[in-house]
């Protein structure tokens, strides 16, 4: 193969005829079949004994070899350079070389050579500090006239060229290693393809951050309440579990918890802290995943259905948290608990005296703390109703800010109820409920 700057050279100090002289026209040629001159007119012709005593004496070369001077000389076909030499009695010797070809092309590289172990997947960003991995985002695949001789690869940085271009001598196996990397630091490759005919072409792979942080610290919780930790439930097919980065500043929870991005998430529900065999086995659940599996940059939800929990056992959800780079955090709830008894009731008693005008009947309503050793006793849900155990009358949510539970800590309350809609009651009863693993009620007497 030759190229732009390729010389050929020539020995004609072996031609000799002992028996005859050889006449003074000697023919150095060019072309595109043996002794032709079809590619350049005769490169080198003797006009006299002396010129051809010199030209046969001595090594010549061309170096005349590029695009531009060239235009008529063929690419991709072979071309023959030969000596012709006539001797004095009629005959005529020829000597070619090997035919070559022309390539004034650099190498087409039809691959994007990026970083990760997977091909189709690039990495941005990664843990080791030692080793860069690459593949190719195709098969490798080159558009050129002469066969790819030579791959080499260099690593670079900010700074320039942190390792200097070194052969590759399995190009399926592009592992860079030995390497002095900084944390924090952004590096990317260069592969360098060199023709036969000393062309070449750089591909450049995007850069990577090499990163070796864990996923920063993160807390995770039972029940689907954004503002508190739920330790008991009534249900034994369905679980919830919500996660989120402890780190907070002025805006809230600081993304990703200062630490590195999370690439997915895995939540599974196990029947203690992080170990054994899965009741429910891990579930990934991509970032920004809609639906019931919400996440984003300062943690996530996901609702487990179709379980069979049984009662009063204690079920934990355990999460793991990894990040672009394979590094992984996991933390496990306190647990939560299927309880399908009602609390125990407590006393419910209506003091004499209530307080009459012509329009509210106030009632004066007591009871006494009500026990759930299963399940934490949330509030109290109080009312009053035309039947035992309805609230169609009056409901506590008129006591206590829209919300329909009193908290646990109180345990009285004043009914204001309109004289008209007590009238047209046959029968009223009070009624006490507490929140928890299961409702329970007890009703008043009329």
């Amino acid at each position: 193969w030759i190229s732009n700057g390729t010389c050929v050279h020539y020995d004609l100090r072996g031609f000799a005829d002992r028996a005859a002289e050889l006449l003074p026209g000697i023919r150095v040629t060019l072309g595109t079949r043996p002794g032709a001159a079809d590619l350049w007119v005769p490169v080198d012709m003797t006009a006299d004994w002396t010129e051809a005593q010199a030209l046969r004496g001595d090594t010549h070369t061309l170096c005349n070899f590029t695009a531009d001077a060239n235009e008529t000389l063929p690419q991709g076909e072979d071309v023959h350079l030969c000596v012709e030499v006539n001797s004095s009695t009629g005959y005529q010797s020829l000597r070619c070389a090997e035919p070559f070809q022309a390539d004034f092309t650099a190498p087409v590289v039809h691959s994007a050579l990026q970083h990760g172990e997977d091909s189709g997947a690039p990495e941005d960003r990664q843990k080791w500090r030692t080793a860069l991995p690459l593949t190719y985002d195709t098969e490798l695949t080159f558009e050129d006239l002469s066969t790819p001789l030579r791959y080499e690869l260099a690593v670079l940085n900010r700074s320039g060229v942190m390792r200097e271009y070194a052969v590759v001598e399995d190009l399926s196996d592009l592992l860079v290693t030995d390497l002095q990397m900084e944390a924090g630091e952004v590096y990317w490759t260069a592969m360098r393809v060199t023709n036969a005919a000393g062309l070449s072409a750089v591909v450049e792979s995007p850069g990577v951050l090499v990163d070796p942080a864990p996923p920063a610290e993160f807390t995770v919780t039972d029940g689907n309440d954004p503002t508190r930790d739920v330790d008991a439930q009534s249900s034994t097919s369905e679980l919830w579990v919500q996660w989120g980065f402890t780190a907070q500043n002025e805006n809230g929870t600081v993304p990703w918890g200062g630490g590195p991005p999370i690439a997915y998430w895995e939540v599974a529900v196990m029947l203690s802290p992080c170990l054994g065999q899965p009741v429910h086995g891990f579930v990934r659940i991509d970032v920004e995943d809609g639906g019931s599996n919400g996440t984003d940059s300062r943690g996530g939800l996901k609702r487990f259905t179709g379980l069979a929990l049984q009662p009063q056992s204690t079920y934990f959800a355990c999460v793991r948290a990894w990040t672009a780079t394979g590094r992984v955090a996991q933390v496990a709830s306190d647990g939560i608990t299927p309880d399908l008894t009602p609390p125990r009731r407590g006393p419910l008693t209506v003091p004499r005296g209530v307080a009459v005008t012509s329009e509210v009947v106030e009632l004066e309503v007591d009871w006494g703390p009500w026990q759930d050793p299963e399940a934490m006793i949330v509030g109290y849900l109080v009312g009053a109703g035309s039947q035992p155990g309805a609230l169609d009358l009056f409901n506590s949510s008129a006591l206590s800010n829209g919300s329909a539970l009193l908290p646990p800590d109180v345990l009285s309350a004043t009914l204001a109820l309109q004289v008209g809609t007590v009238q047209d009651a046959d029968a009223m009863s009070l009624v006490v409920t507490p929140g928890g693993g299961a409702p329970g009620a007890a009703a008043g007497d009329p």
